[in-house]
């Protein structure tokens, strides 16, 4: 998993091992060190597609009946925006990487 940021948006690349884990619903985390702590980012299902920051660890998580049948596609990009208070949204991509 391939995770790139920049102002509202989150860009998470998928490498085809990566989308047979979500098929099996296995959460899929990178994660960066900061001194003796990390910071983590991770991806899963879940029953909404939605966004939460805990602990150090940013958990995206896109509504399975969304992504499943888009694993199973031949659709390159799946992309939403998920609304937040004070009129914030985040963009979030999620994309196959056949690069690996």
């Amino acid at each position: 998993m391939k995770i790139r940021i920049t102002e509202n948006t989150l860009r998470i690349r998928l490498s085809d091992s990566d989308l047979n884990q979500l098929v099996s619903h296995t959460p899929l985390s990178v994660s960066l060190p900061f001194g003796v702590s990390e910071f983590r980012i991770t991806l899963t299902t879940g029953d909404n597609t939605q966004t939460t920051l805990v602990n150090k660890e940013i958990t995206v998580a896109i509504a399975t009946e969304t992504l499943i049948p888009w694993i199973n596609s031949n659709e390159n990009t799946l992309s939403t925006t998920i609304a937040h208070p004070n009129n914030r949204t985040l963009n979030v991509f999620v994309e196959k990487d056949y690069l690996g």
